[in-house]
């Protein structure tokens, strides 16, 4: 199945309007997990290019962000960022229970803390919701490089972790300031997700 997207600006060539709620067949969620400082939130603005408010659509209090976009012509896009890993487990456990999802996990390759607390925090958070065919994914991002002094960190050094943990086995590398990688990303994330829809 091919995406379907109508161009706004050279990199960001989402659907400018969705169709009614009535005609939506699938809501995905893309769930976007990591500390502060890592960049994820960058990784999410630079997505961001409409907020479409529906109200016949499910709000939550635990979204920091959150958009719609269509993949294609009945399914949507929901991009979220998790704020704080022990809150509302519950609920999200339940959003994860019938639907394809995508856990995102976010660190910065110059700060080991931000590595350590996806092990210690995050992915031990996830394990508790992610059911089978549920995809995960890790962005190994460059942020601004304000820590240049710092060492950074290697993707084989976390790569045998998540995948034994999780079984992840999509990964990137990028700077959430460069806007074009952001959305080739999330552009291969939205083809994953309509390949595991087709396989059903």
């Amino acid at each position: 199945m091919e995406v379907f997207w109508s161009n706004t600006n050279e990199f960001f060539p989402f659907f400018q309007e969705l169709a009614p709620v009535s005609n939506v067949e699938r809501i995905v969620y893309v769930f976007v997990c990591g500390e502060k400082g890592t960049g994820k939130t960058t990784l999410i603005e630079a997505l961001l290019t409409t907020h479409i408010a529906d109200p016949d659509l499910p709000s939550f209090p635990f979204l920091q962000e959150y958009t719609y976009y269509g993949l294609t012509e009945r399914t949507v896009l929901r991009l979220v960022e998790l704020k704080r890993e022990h809150l509302y487990l519950q609920e999200i456990k339940e959003l994860c229970t019938h639907q394809k999802h995508i856990f995102v996990f976010v660190y910065a390759i110059d700060d080991l803390p931000s590595i350590c607390y996806l092990k210690t925090r995050w992915i031990p958070y996830a394990k508790r919701l992610i059911s089978p065919g549920i995809l995960t994914a890790v962005v190994e991002n460059k942020t601004d490089l304000r820590s240049e002094a710092n060492r950074n960190i290697l993707s084989s050094e976390f790569t045998s972790y998540y995948e034994s943990s999780l079984g992840m086995n999509y990964t990137w590398e990028c700077s959430a300031l460069d806007r074009q990688k952001v959305h080739q990303i999330f552009l291969q994330l939205a083809n994953l997700v309509i390949r595991e829809f087709d396989l059903q």
